[in-house]
């Protein structure tokens, strides 16, 4: 009974915005996409996963903001994100992950 109360607890706050505390996933891969509205990220495991994003979604490098079009296609990055209100995933945050010197 206790784990159904935790459980309804849980879905109810997660439901309202007030868990605040859950962390947003992280997806790593290789930008396959980028525009206006979308990000499509193939990943590791020949998977690819579309992402929306927003006038929110942030874009860095180095810890600096950069304009989307200043990533190319292939480039390594991690996007962070959050479920948007249908429940598919929205980008809050695009890194772009530096890339190893050349030998």
């Amino acid at each position: 009974m206790c784990k159904a109360i935790c459980l309804a607890l849980l879905v109810s706050a997660m439901l309202t915005g007030q868990t605040g505390k859950i962390p947003s996933p992280t997806f790593r891969g290789t930008l396959k996409i980028l525009d206006n509205q979308e990000i499509v990220l193939q990943l590791e495991a020949d998977q690819t996963v579309s992402i929306r994003r927003t006038r929110k979604t942030k874009f860095l490098r180095n810890d600096k903001e950069v304009k989307p079009s200043d990533i190319a296609v292939g480039t390594a990055i991690e996007v962070d994100v959050t479920e948007g209100p249908d429940l598919k995933p929205v980008a809050l945050r695009v890194v772009v992950k530096a890339t190893a010197p050349a030998s």
